[in-house]
């Protein structure tokens, strides 16, 4: 059956907007990358070691969406990193509060962009910007349809408290796919959510939603470049998951897994994170021990254990025993309670 030739024009037109539709933005910078400390403890015999599979995805937040802005820097280092991080070392697993108290992909690309709102930035300024000025809430800067909006002296007051201590690489421009990919997997082992720039596979761009995995042949590259967050690996499987920017439509709720081969060819850049100490959300954490005192009996030739008691009014330890006196020196053991 033959379709007039305007249908066919519009069909492929169509698709054509489909694939461009979904914004990268990433500007390759490599001398800005190379001025960027390397951390060569990812790069040791220490990866010869590593567990067969590790995941951060219960740090995560659920994938957010760059829309039609070349942000998706702002997105893997603010939104993801910066979240995920503070996320581990709050111990928080509670998506739903993650992602409500996730960092600001904006705050950071309205400040560094290129050109317009599709300019897309580079990565070394997004993490210079995160270490001087911090990062506020997305929920308290959140403005695609904006990208030209700056931020408020509230913004910016509230962002100084969520900074980053220092960045650096986990491997070299240079370096084979073997050894990226190692690297890559050592620093999530280490829990550290690793921001990677890379030149996009073919088909990525085409990934289905509801598709787990993309394996397409590597060494093939559309030119494209792109900022994700690798979030886990898999050994076994020979695949890392990353989080995208592209929605939770995309792929497997905004996550994929890729081949460990495609994305150890395609990766150029990758980079963790430390947070500074005023970044995390501290709660005193009540517990309860017990404590006892080790008291040498010399008949028995064994060690006594006499209770060390709490007053909880008054909040001290005290041993109600007239067979110790002031200033004796004696072990004293505990047991963890909660």
């Amino acid at each position: 059956m033959r379709y007039p030739t305007s249908l066919i024009t519009l069909f492929f037109l169509l698709g054509h907007v489909a694939i461009i539709g979904q914004e990268t933005g990433m500007v390759f910078n490599d001398a800005a990358y190379q001025q960027i400390g390397l951390d060569t403890r990812y790069l040791g015999e220490r990866s010869n070691t590593l567990p067969p599979r590790v995941s951060l995805k219960m740090y995560c937040p659920f994938a957010g969406d760059q829309g039609t802005t070349g942000s998706c820097v702002g997105w893997a280092c603010g939104y993801g990193a910066m979240t995920v991080r503070r996320a581990i070392l709050e111990g928080n697993l509670n998506r739903d509060q993650i992602t409500k108290n996730a960092h600001s992909a904006y705050y950071i690309y309205n400040q560094i962009q290129l050109n317009d709102c599709r300019g897309g930035a580079e990565l070394n300024s997004a993490l210079q910007l995160l270490q001087e000025k911090g990062d506020c809430l997305q929920q308290t800067f959140n403005d695609d349809l904006a990208c030209s909006k700056k931020p408020q002296p509230a913004d910016s007051l509230e962002a100084l408290r969520y900074r980053i201590d220092t960045f650096y690489s986990i491997f070299e421009l240079g370096d084979p796919p073997a050894r990226k990919i190692k690297a890559i997997q050592a620093a999530i082992a280490d829990l550290k959510p690793v921001i990677i720039s890379m030149e996009l596979p073919l088909g990525f761009q085409q990934i289905q939603k509801g598709q787990k995995s993309f394996q397409p042949t590597a060494g093939v590259s559309s030119g494209q470049g792109h900022a994700l967050l690798v979030v886990g690996y898999d050994k076994e499987n020979g695949v890392f998951e990353v989080m995208n920017s592209w929605g939770e439509d995309w792929a497997d709720d905004g996550f994929v897994q890729i081949s460990q081969a495609t994305l150890g060819f395609n990766v150029r850049y990758a980079v963790v994170i430390d947070l500074l100490d005023t970044a995390l959300d501290k709660k005193q954490q009540d517990f309860k021990v017990d404590l006892a005192y080790n008291k040498w009996n010399p008949d028995e030739e064994t060690f006594r254990t006499v209770p060390v008691k709490l007053d909880p009014q008054k909040g001290i330890y005290f041993i109600q025993s007239e067979e110790v006196a002031v200033n004796d020196v004696f072990p004293v053991s505990y047991t963890h309670l909660t």
